[in-house]
């Protein structure tokens, strides 16, 4: 059990996306950061606020709280990550999500999510033999 209400009532948040291979990533980026700025940018900047008032009070170290977009190579290609006020978590991710699909959609497929695929080329012919209790064997 966490108790967000104390003296930081902001968390880190993150959204993880698979971006399709060969999509614009620059584009993506772009797009992403935008959406972020224009959603979290209000949280961000009493964020900040917040956190001064934490290096002085407790002697900690400065942090980043600007919303970010950060690029992987690996399963999940972009993160996007920011600061929200811990009572509009919920309600901040799904409106960051829900933009960030209208991004996608209207890149006009220069950005698209990805997704496992399994293809098969040819199914084996599959035999099945019955073993009655008798002893007999039908097929």
């Amino acid at each position: 059990m966490f108790n967000y209400s104390g003296d930081f009532p902001f968390l880190w948040d993150e959204i993880t996306l698979p971006i399709k291979y060969g999509s614009d990533y620059r584009l993506a980026r772009t797009l992403f950061e935008q959406t972020l700025l224009e959603t979290t940018g209000d949280y961000s900047a009493k964020a900040k606020t917040s956190w001064l008032g934490l290096i002085e009070q407790y002697r900690i170290d400065p942090t980043e709280l600007d919303p970010r977009v950060y690029l992987a190579a690996d399963d999940n290609w972009i993160t996007l990550r920011y600061a929200v006020d811990y009572k509009r978590h919920r309600i901040t991710k799904d409106l960051l999500f829900t933009r960030v699909l209208d991004d996608i959609q209207r890149s006009q497929s220069r950005v698209a999510l990805a997704s496992a695929t399994v293809h098969l080329v040819e199914a084996p012919e599959l035999k099945v033999a019955l073993v009655r209790s008798q002893g007999t064997t039908q097929s």
